[in-house]
């Protein structure tokens, strides 16, 4: 069977080395375009694109799915292809010509968070369970019938990145049955329950600002959504970028700890703290939102690198203004 592969970033990269790994025969990759990738300098390849031409696959580039690219395709005699967050979108006349048409992965229990985030948004939404679900590609973006589907748990303190592991791992352990199901005919498709559907936008950096007015599970999902591209801007009396958190709630032991050092020394209650207010204990950094504390354990000053908290304290502690911190 001849198959072809369609993607472009870095997940794509790892499902199409597994399929090479175990000997997959890959007659074709299409992946997006080059592009200047890092602040202006060269063009640059695709993951995926570097990864085919290192194994000698070959690679196509198509600007548009036009019919000058579909006569091209044809060339090839595909019999089927697997396509994984390619990034544009396929009209009916392509998906028609191979034999056993276009199966897609997708990273969510669909018809759940159908289009272009589905890891983030079911992270910035607090779910406690995710999946991957493989379907056979329509015209329509993410409705094709289900051919195979496995859900994982998405735990409190998951970032984006464990996720996307998670669903690659579950991908790449399954992927080959899916193939030789398709092959012997063994394929039972489930049609989508559509007005169960919901959909996904691409993220913005609006979405990335944090309001430590909002709940501390509200504040840790938007830093976990937004770990693995851009981070969530925050001000703190100076401008910084927060990367990792984690909730410290009234009911554990270190939030009670917390509790009583504040009040010896300041005569006050956690709660009663303006939302924003820091504390800092040693080297642990905290800040009150509505409802919680959270810890701040990755961060970022304007036009640094990334720190953990003990080196941020160590060059910023004294930066921070007064009426903003208590420090036990």
């Amino acid at each position: 069977m001849n198959i072809a592969f369609m993607g472009s970033p870095e997940i794509s990269k790892r499902i199409l080395e597994n399929l090479i790994d175990n000997n997959v025969d890959i007659k074709l990759v299409v992946t997006r375009e080059d592009k200047v990738r890092r602040r202006g300098k060269k063009l640059e390849p695709t993951p995926v694109k570097s990864l085919a031409e290192e194994k000698g696959i070959e690679v196509l580039t198509p600007l548009k799915i036009d019919d000058e690219f579909i006569e091209e395709f044809k060339k090839y005699e595909i019999d089927l292809v697997l396509v994984v967050a390619y990034g544009k979108i396929l009209p009916k006349k392509i998906l028609d010509i191979p034999k056993h048409g276009f199966i897609n992965v997708h990273f969510s229990l669909l018809p759940k968070y159908r289009g272009a985030s589905p890891v983030e948004t079911a992270i910035l939404n607090g779910e406690k369970t995710t999946g991957v679900t493989i379907i056979n590609m329509n015209e329509k973006m993410d409705e094709g019938d289900i051919i195979f589907e496995k859900a994982f748990e998405i735990r409190e303190d998951d970032q984006t990145l464990d996720v996307f592991n998670k669903a690659i791992e579950i991908t790449n352990s399954n992927i080959f049955d899916v193939i030789k199901n398709i092959e012997e005919g063994k394929i039972n498709p489930i049609k989508q329950e559509h007005v169960n559907a919901t959909y996904t936008q691409k993220l913005t950096k609006d979405m990335a600002k944090l309001d430590f007015n909002e709940k501390a599970e509200k504040i840790h999902n938007k830093v976990r959504t937004f770990s693995m591209s851009i981070g969530t801007n925050a001000n703190i009396s100076i401008n910084v970028k927060i990367w990792k958190t984690q909730i410290v709630k009234k009911s554990v032991e270190q939030f009670e700890s917390l509790q009583k050092e504040l009040a010896k020394k300041y005569q006050t209650d956690i709660m009663e703290l303006t939302a924003g207010t820091l504390i800092v204990k040693g080297k642990e950094l905290f800040v009150k939102s509505k409802d919680d504390l959270i810890q701040i354990l990755i961060i970022q000053p304007e036009s640094k690198n990334k720190m953990e908290t003990p080196v941020f304290l160590n060059g910023y502690l004294n930066k921070i203004k007064a009426e903003n911190i208590k420090i036990l």
